[in-house]
C-alpha cells in the first residue's frame, strides 16, 4: 500500500503539480535553488531521453517488443525524475512555535523538536567521518551519490541532537537520527530563525 501510495504521489507531482505551491504555517526556507541537484537532474533526463531513444532504435531490429519494453522503461524514470524534483522543488524546512520539520520531497523527512537540540553550529566534521555515520540525516536536495567528485550539497550546518529522533524515508522506512546536517539556500537567515525560535522555546 505504501509503494502504491509513493508511485501515485510521484505521478501526480510529475503531471499536475507544476503551478501548485504549499502553505506553510510558520517560517519557511528552501532547499534546493543553490543545490547541485538541478545539473543532477538535467544530466539524468538528458541520459534517459537520449539512451532510451538511442535503444529504442537498435532493439527494433531485435525485437519491437523489447524495443517498447525498453522504451516504457525509459518514461517511467523520466517521470519519476520529473515528479522527484517537483516535489523536492515544492518541500521546504519549516519552523513553528515547537520543531523544525525538515522535508526532502518525497523521500524523507524528519521533525525536530526545539527541545531536543543540543547546539547548532557550523559543519565540524569531516567527509571522511560523514561517510561512516549510520545515524545523521542529511537535510540535503541533492542525494548523496558520490561527495568525492562533487555529486553532493555541501551541508552549512549541523545540528546536534540531545537524544534520538525518527526519520520517515520512502515507503515508510525508518530511520533513528541523532544528528541532522543542513544544506540550505539562505543560510544565515536559517540559523539566525532556529537560534531566536530556540531562544523563545526556553523562555
Amino acid at each position: 500500500m505504501k509503494v502504491l501510495k509513493f508511485e501515485a504521489s510521484i505521478w501526480y507531482h510529475a503531471i499536475y503539480a507544476w503551478r501548485s505551491s504549499q502553505k506553510q504555517r510558520g517560517l519557511s526556507f528552501t532547499h534546493h535553488k543553490k543545490s547541485m541537484y538541478f545539473g543532477l537532474f538535467l544530466m539524468l533526463l538528458h541520459v534517459q531521453i537520449i539512451e532510451g531513444a538511442g535503444l529504442h532504435f537498435v532493439l527494433h531490429h531485435v525485437s519491437p517488443l523489447l524495443a517498447w519494453g525498453s522504451t516504457f522503461l525509459h518514461v517511467y524514470m523520466i517521470i519519476w525524475l520529473l515528479g522527484d524534483y517537483n516535489a523536492l522543488r515544492h518541500s521546504v524546512f519549516t519552523l513553528d512555535n515547537h520543531s523544525i520539520h525538515f522535508q526532502i520531497g518525497l523521500r524523507k523527512s524528519v521533525r525536530i523538536p526545539f527541545d531536543c537540540i543540543e547546539s547548532i553550529t557550523a559543519v565540524r566534521t569531516s567527509p571522511e567521518t560523514m561517510k561512516q555515520e549510520t545515524e545523521s540525516f542529511h537535510a540535503e536536495a541533492c542525494p548523496r551519490i558520490d561527495p568525492d567528485i562533487g555529486l553532493a550539497d555541501t551541508p552549512q550546518f549541523e545540528l546536534h541532537l540531545k537524544r534520538p529522533v525518527v526519520s520517515m524515508g520512502m515507503f515508510g522506512r525508518n530511520k533513528t537520527v541523532q544528528k541532522v546536517y543542513v544544506h540550505v539556500d539562505e543560510p544565515q537567515a536559517f540559523i539566525q530563525a532556529i537560534k531566536q525560535k530556540m531562544e523563545e522555546y526556553i523562555r
